[in-house]
């Protein structure tokens, strides 16, 4: 949180600024950008038509879904879902940290349609190939 004056509400020596600045994702990384894509698009159009189930029907409640894409190619396009091989996804977790500057990230790599396979493939190609080039940001 931060302070009126824009400096953290409580400093934490942890995260660069005293503050920590997170950002959500969604991952999927392959062999190739177009396996990537495959993959993210029709695990992300099956996970927002859950997601919106409630409201499509017009259940009652919170509209949590107005401000999000509502399709993979705009989730992507907006950086909310980031796909392609190591160096791909690497490259452009790079460029959102400079800009955005967030110094945590919570990655999703299980959504939507997408199997346990290629989960844990994402996950280990992160592990082992995108997080140590991104570790000193």
């Amino acid at each position: 949180a931060y302070a009126a004056n824009g400096t953290p509400a409580v400093a934490n020596d942890d995260f660069p600024g005293g503050a920590a600045m997170g950002a959500v994702r969604h991952i999927v990384i392959a062999d190739t950008d177009a396996a990537a894509l495959k993959i993210a698009g029709d695990a992300y159009d099956h996970w927002y038509l859950s997601l919106t189930k409630l409201e499509r029907n017009n259940v009652a409640g919170p509209k949590i879904t107005k401000n999000m894409a509502t399709t993979a190619e705009a989730a992507i396009a907006a950086g909310s879902v980031v796909v392609g091989t190591p160096e791909t996804v690497t490259e452009k977790l790079r460029d959102q940290i400079e800009e955005i500057g967030f110094n945590y990230l919570v990655a999703g790599f299980a959504f939507g349609s997408i199997g346990h396979d290629n989960a844990m493939r994402s996950l280990r190609l992160f592990a082992s190939d995108v997080r140590p080039k991104l570790a000193n940001l």
